[in-house]
């Protein structure tokens, strides 16, 4: 690494570490913490009240869950540590259901359950959670119950015979049922929500079983979600793995690109290394078609009328900044390091609430604030923005 290039990656880092431990985890640690009911508020607006009343979120506090353990693990910060214990304890408590398996959608304030039916997406979220508390902690409990959730996942919700995931189900996984908007049979967005847990899973308990999970996810984006005549993904399909709708989901593409060289570099199969290698550059291309000058990410474009959503989400951001590094990191050129400072400084300069906490939700293309976006709530978590500044640090640890 010249010193140039050095230079910038240092430059890179510390801006990721003011972004966590000035912005991000200062907000989880405070305000938004349930000192009374436990666990942490469902929700909090965009004024940054805290709703206490609002339901919880078995997604919203995986990751929580998931946030803390990364960060404790990496950082070895006792305080963190006990974030994560917390986290834990709330999960365990008020998600997991111990009678059929699998965590509740949601619960209410105080921990009673509130949607009891089963849905894969946040299925997954909960083993990355736990998975990676199991690697904080080495916890036989967190390990037994990771593999529960890994086997109702595999058991339950696994079509064989066509190779995908069902989505949603009732509490005791009998049957699917319908989530309360049009969903279609199988999702490109909860597939890559299946291959990270999976690859997580198995980074932290490696078994030949969970790894042929992991091969068959990857497998199943090589084969069927990736398109090689475009570089983007399918993003829906119905169950004979027709895609039923022409959209380039630039925040999931981008975020998909380094998803898939990690799981990929866990699994450590040479040939599926091989090909995953060999689409990254493309990829990352089509993903990239989402960039914007000032170095922001849109979030979708629909070819078949032309609509584009540019708004610019603050998940979206903080995977632009990881995919970018991890580019760079797999030899597509010094121009990604760029990139992802460039994006750095957008998110400090738009995204990032320096005096309150958190990252605000969205942007609009003017730079103002959707004030109207909560500061957390069921999607709204500290998983993305959290992750993307522990993989700059860990991945640049050696710049500087």
């Amino acid at each position: 690494m010249n010193s140039s290039v050095s230079a910038l990656a240092t430059a890179v880092r510390r801006k990721a570490e003011t972004e966590l431990f000035e912005v991000i985890l200062p907000f989880w640690t405070g305000r938004a913490v349930d000192w009374h009911h436990g666990g942490w508020f469902g929700r909090i607006d965009g004024d940054n009240r805290p709703i206490p009343e609002a339901p919880r979120g078995a997604i919203l506090n995986a990751r929580i869950l998931w946030s803390f353990s990364a960060a404790a693990r990496i950082t070895g910060d006792a305080a963190l540590r006990a974030f994560a214990d917390r986290a834990w304890e709330y999960f365990r408590n008020c998600f997991i259901d111990h009678e059929f398996g699998g965590v509740y959608w949601n619960v209410n304030c105080d921990g009673s359950v509130r949607g009891d039916f089963k849905h894969v997406y946040s299925n997954g979220f909960a083993l990355y959670g736990i998975s990676e508390y199991y690697r904080l902690t080495g916890k036989p409990e967190a390990l037994r119950e990771a593999e529960k959730i890994f086997h109702c996942l595999e058991e339950k919700a696994f079509r064989p015979g066509n190779g995908s995931y069902a989505e949603s189900f009732r509490r005791d996984w009998a049957e699917e049922v319908p989530l309360p908007h049009p969903q279609p049979p199988s999702s490109m967005n909860t597939a890559l929500h299946i291959l990270e847990p999976y690859a997580n899973f198995h980074r932290a308990a490696p078994s030949e079983e969970n790894g042929l999970a992991l091969r068959k996810l990857l497998r199943m984006f090589l084969d069927r979600i990736y398109d090689p005549s475009s570089g983007h993904f399918h993003t829906v399909f119905d169950l004979e793995w027709h895609s039923l709708r022409r959209e380039y989901s630039y925040g999931h593409e981008i975020e998909g690109s380094w998803l898939l060289t990690e799981a990929a570099e866990i699994l450590n199969d040479p040939t599926i290394l091989k090909e995953v290698s060999a689409i990254l550059p493309r990829l990352t291309t089509a993903a990239l078609e989402g960039l914007r000058p000032d170095g922001s990410m849109i979030y979708e474009f629909r070819p078949e009328n032309g609509r584009i959503l540019e708004h610019r989400s603050w998940w979206v951001q903080a995977e632009l900044v990881v995919g970018c590094i991890n580019a760079w990191k797999h030899g597509l050129g010094e121009e990604y390091l760029r990139k992802a400072d460039a994006a750095l400084d957008y998110i400090a300069e738009f995204v990032s609430d320096r005096r309150n906490g958190e990252w605000f939700q969205t942007i609009n293309p003017d730079g103002s604030v959707v004030s109207a976006d909560d500061k957390a709530g069921h999607w709204k978590c500290p998983y993305h923005n959290s992750r993307m500044c522990l993989e700059v640090i860990t991945q640049l640890a050696d710049a500087g």
